[in-house]
């Protein structure tokens, strides 16, 4: 047997550095809406072909659980994060350092596990971790295209399109990045997607559809703002939506209506129903208040850019329907859940703002930091905030599943070999 490669063996360093938080944990981490896409996995298995009908998560996602093989355990999923993690931080610093740098890699990521909350989102069994790899994929499909090869942006191509179909608000950060981007490479892996989504939704469903039907997020937004209250008092015409036969009993905020005991959803006909018209009635409720709905996307954009509350995801405590939705072994998931207190979570998330701020601070001054990668970088906080603040709701995962993007460039700078210094970076 062969010695494994100093490559190889920062892989398997940097693999074990992400890994830290569940390893200290003493499991992966786990949310909630891990049902969604368990559920899907064995349905789909079992149902398969075009017999499916839970279609409330992704579909491309749902199958990484390998629910029917994986059973309870969780850590594949967590292994192929992290080398989905090392793999484009491998393949950013070699066209950033000019080649493979493995002891650089290895501090590049274990700075990044301990300034940013990279390390905790990849050890999540969700696919948040794929949005900032994705914004990284797209750069190089971007204003990075001229450092790659053909063969290289066929791949990033085929990965981009990939993880944008784990999550919908990717779609939309997608959109929008190829709209500034102005790169036919943004548009292939976008179609990309497309083609895959379709694809496995017909094999499932027997439909021809891009999205599964997914809760009605956009339209529980604007109950926060007493939106949807307002236009079915005062619009006649929103007697066509579905809805509206629940007007008198719409509640005042999202999470009721899409998770409470008497929320309409709770029954699969009437959700089905809510669920087709939603982008139809929301797009209605903008038109007869944009002046409020704008107001309203920007209070959530704002909101949404600054929370980066780490303990409102390690305080998650999984409700009594996870285990009975995911079978008689989840029992364990449950007991090895809750949080060790081993991991400083309050510091450590204090210590992840002063860097975030400190690193930014950075890169506006040290110019060897790569501008193109900065900007796009906070763009896309900037978008990935208005996005999911707008479309969902203000919640600390989908920020912090982003943020280390911002202090990426600047470890890309401080670390890069000193040959290359005095040379003109890779802008």
């Amino acid at each position: 047997m062969g010695r494994l490669s100093p490559v190889g063996f920062a892989y398997l360093f940097c693999m074990l550095c992400l890994c830290l938080p569940a390893l200290i944990n003493g499991a992966p981490l786990l949310f909630t809406d891990i049902v969604g896409y368990v559920k899907w996995s064995s349905d789909f298995f079992q149902n398969a072909p075009f017999g499916c009908t839970d279609m409330a998560r992704s579909p491309t996602y749902s199958l990484v659980m390998l629910k029917p093989f994986l059973g309870d355990k969780f850590w594949p999923v967590i292994l192929l994060h992290c080398l989905a993690v090392v793999g484009v931080l491998d393949f950013t610093t070699r066209k950033f350092w000019g080649g493979p740098h493995p002891l650089r890699l290895c501090l590049l990521v274990l700075g990044l596990t301990l300034t940013t909350p990279l390390a905790v989102m990849t050890d999540f069994a969700m696919p948040d971790i794929f949005a900032g790899l994705l914004l990284l994929l797209l750069y190089w499909l971007g204003p990075g295209q001229n450092q790659t090869t053909g063969r290289q942006r066929s791949w990033l191509i085929l990965a981009a399109s990939l993880f944008i179909t784990f999550h919908g608000s990717n779609w939309l950060l997608t959109l929008a990045l190829v709209v500034v981007g102005r790169s036919r490479h943004l548009g292939l892996a976008l179609l990309g997607a497309s083609l895959l989504s379709i694809s496995l939704n017909v094999l499932a469903f027997g439909r021809l559809m891009l999205f599964p039907v997914h809760p009605p997020f956009a339209v529980a937004r604007t109950l926060d703002f007493d939106l949807a209250q307002r236009y079915f008092r005062n619009h006649p015409e929103s007697k066509r939506f579905h809805l509206y036969a629940y007007r008198r009993h719409l509640p005042p905020d999202a999470s009721y209506f899409l998770w409470g005991d008497r929320s309409p959803l709770r029954r699969l006909d009437e959700a089905q129903r809510i669920r087709a018209e939603e982008m139809s009635l929301y797009l209605s409720i903008w038109r007869a208040y944009p002046r409020e709905c704008l107001d309203m996307a920007l209070e959530s954009s704002l909101n949404q850019l600054g929370c980066f509350s780490l303990w409102e995801l390690w305080g998650v405590h999984l409700p009594e329907y996870f285990t009975h939705d995911l079978g008689p072994r989840m029992d364990y998931v449950a007991n090895t859940w809750q949080p060790q207190n081993r991991w400083p979570v309050q510091r450590m998330e204090k210590w992840y703002r002063r860097f975030f701020c400190l690193a930014l601070i950075w890169s506006l001054f040290d110019r060897r930091v790569s501008r193109p990668l900065l900007l796009w970088c906070l763009f896309g906080l900037v978008v990935n905030a208005a996005v999911c603040g707008t479309l969902s709701g203000v919640y600390a995962r989908y920020q912090c599943r982003v943020q280390w993007l911002a202090v990426l460039p600047a470890l890309l700078a401080v670390l890069r070999p000193r040959l290359l210094n005095a040379a003109r970076s890779p802008d």
